[in-house]
């Protein structure tokens, strides 16, 4: 085996705030090349060396401004000439990040890019560190394409989507905010407390009409949201729940849906900032967000007001969700709801298509999970349902949904808090606290046994026996879907009427 070529070939990224200087401490083969040199914020420099003898082993330790600084990376590597044997791994000390950005592992080399990024504690006193974006995440994308895939594989890290801490969290949720002020939003933020700052980019899109201020994937996606708001000449409202905690039950919070409080997305004919942040902060929390078109709701159909017409009439590249879906009826389990994107597996890629049309390739962004459906699946007439968009945590792999989308599905079945990439949110239409985009006039009520205001694929249920006696009428009830013990609503709150109640007749004797 001695004329078998070990090899190493490591390109360490500096996305740190600060110079880093390597050492190499090599066990056996030869030194890399490159070692004991400065790597500047926002460089990169190669670690190479091969040997036919003996294995490539041995570590690089990365310290801050020069080799007396203290260690921030440490990366252990092996080249064997047995496939076993070979191996990469990186640890980030103290308060740094890091990543393995791309890797191959043959049988006896190893090739890979390591990204070195400043680190921020998932919240105070954790010990999980989470990759800064800095203020300006398109500083560190400009240098380095891959950083948000980097981060949204991070965000499956162990122990990072641990949601242990929402129960603390709903017990603070109230609606009360200060004169003058905006509608509360609540979630449960993953990075660190970095959700503003994603909103924030994408915002700077949105605002600007710049599809350089974030990823260009997003911009897209941003493009098609935008569009489709200002499609009509009264464009929708937003309508946000207004929820207070009541209880715990289990693992999950009660809340108490007092109403809803609305937003207009412009202002004297310009976009209005605190409705365009709002949203897009629902947005990436992983908010259910249903936009009314259906016939029976609004009184007509208008396909620029259902949004599942209008992504899969634009040019974006997607694929079906597989899986079932809550809102299909007993009788089928059709899902014709769609994602943005096709990621497969469970690592998301540097790169995605998102354009189909145009054959648009970019670096991949924030906004890789994102999906919009139809309320009544198996429906094929526009208004026969209303659209709903969210963003989820991960893309669902196949029928069994994929090791990332389901460990999200269990938070959620214990919360019934949505799970996105980056966040966690109460806004959930199984608990009844769906956010909505709805036509100017079309007014949401709290209401009796549903909660929430009723939509068509949320209607409410009543059975009527014809018996040979007496008629008997059984209802009305919920969707079973919806969990109506995690709501609780005012006392004087409008019974269900009989518009938003599907009545479905026996004549048993």
């Amino acid at each position: 085996m001695s004329n078998v070529t070990r090899s190493i070939n490591i390109q360490v990224s500096n996305a740190a705030h600060l110079n880093i200087c390597s050492i190499n401490d090599f066990t056996s083969g030869t030194a890399l090349s490159a070692t004991n040199q400065n790597i500047a914020p926002m460089k990169h420099q190669s670690f190479t060396g091969s040997n036919t003898s003996e294995a490539m082993s041995g570590t690089l330790a990365f310290h801050q401004n020069n080799y007396q600084g203290l260690e921030c990376l440490t990366v252990a590597y092996c080249a064997s000439s047995q496939a076993d044997n070979t191996s990469l791994s990186i640890t980030p000390i103290a308060a740094f990040a890091a990543s393995i950005s791309s890797e191959t592992i043959g049988a006896s080399s190893v090739v890979a890019n390591i990204t070195l990024y400043d680190g921020r504690p998932q919240r105070e006193g954790s010990t999980i560190m989470i990759m800064s974006l800095t203020a300006t995440p398109m500083t560190i994308a400009n240098a380095f394409s891959y950083v948000f895939a980097d981060l949204t594989n991070a965000m499956f890290n162990t122990g990072v989507r641990n949601v242990d801490g929402i129960a603390t969290v709903s017990t603070h949720i109230t609606s009360s905010v200060g004169a003058g002020m905006p509608p509360a939003i609540h979630y449960y933020d993953l990075t660190g407390g970095q959700l503003k700052t994603m909103v924030a980019m994408l915002s700077s899109c949105w605002m600007t009409g710049d599809a350089t201020k974030c990823a260009a994937p997003d911009a897209y996606l941003i493009g098609l949201l935008k569009g489709f708001i200002s499609a009509t000449p009264s464009p929708p409202m937003l309508w946000i729940p207004e929820i207070d905690y009541a209880a715990t039950k289990g693992k999950a919070a009660v809340f108490t849906l007092s109403g809803y409080a609305g937003l207009s997305f412009f202002d004297g004919g310009n976009w209005n900032q605190t409705a365009v942040d709002t949203f897009l902060t629902l947005l990436v929390a992983g908010a259910h967000i249903v936009t009314i078109c259906a016939t029976n709701d609004v009184g007509g159909y208008n396909r620029n007001r259902d949004f599942y017409a209008w992504f899969n009439g634009s040019s974006a590249w997607g694929r079906p969700d597989g899986g079932t879906s809550h809102y299909c009826s007993p009788l089928s389990t059709t899902n014709t709801a769609r994602y943005y994107l096709n990621i497969t597996g469970e690592t998301m890629p540097a790169t995605v298509a998102y354009d189909y049309v145009d054959e648009a390739i970019g670096p991949a962004g924030i906004l890789n999970a994102f999906m919009t459906g139809k309320t009544v699946p198996d429906a094929t007439d526009g208004g026969d349902y209303n659209a709903y968009i969210q963003l989820e945590g991960w893309q669902q792999q196949g029928m069994t949904g994929g090791t990332r989308h389901m460990a999200d599905y269990s938070s959620f079945k214990d919360t019934r808090w949505n799970m996105s990439t980056f966040a966690a949110c109460p806004y959930s239409e199984t608990r009844a606290t769906a956010v909505f985009l709805a036509p100017p006039g079309w007014q949401p009520l709290v209401t009796k046994t549903i909660g929430m205001m009723p939509y068509v694929g949320a209607y409410g249920s009543e059975w009527i026996n014809e018996g040979a006696a007496h008629q008997t009428v059984d209802g009305p009830y919920p969707p079973d879907w919806m969990h109506p013990d995690l709501v609780g609503i005012p006392a004087d709150a409008a019974p269900l009427s009989s518009a938003y109640i599907t009545v479905h007749t026996s004549h048993a004797s």
